[in-house]
């Protein structure tokens, strides 16, 4: 094949391509992989992440509270409405 040859071909795959995503676009991919205690890898939603995260700093709340650590607290309880606003939001 020419340097022509093999440009032209280029050109009609990428129009093919486009074209064909135009008319059927990817699917969303899941935006969360998380690694368990085992090492295994899994692929979460972003809500399943968010509520996740959303335990995890309830836990933190509660363990700097009862360290009357009341400052590091109302950070956490901060962090936490703003999680609970991206889940309603979801």
């Amino acid at each position: 094949m020419t340097d022509d040859e093999i440009e032209k071909l280029a050109e009609k795959l990428i129009k093919k391509l486009m074209s064909q995503f135009e008319k059927d676009p990817l699917p969303p991919q899941p935006r969360f992989i998380i690694q368990d205690e085992l090492g295994e890898h899994k692929n979460i939603s972003e809500q399943e992440y968010l509520l996740m995260e959303l335990e995890r700093l309830y836990d933190l709340e509660d363990k700097y509270v009862v360290g009357e650590e009341y400052e590091k607290a109302a950070i956490i309880q901060n962090k936490i409405k703003q999680i609970r606003l991206k889940i309603s939001k979801l």
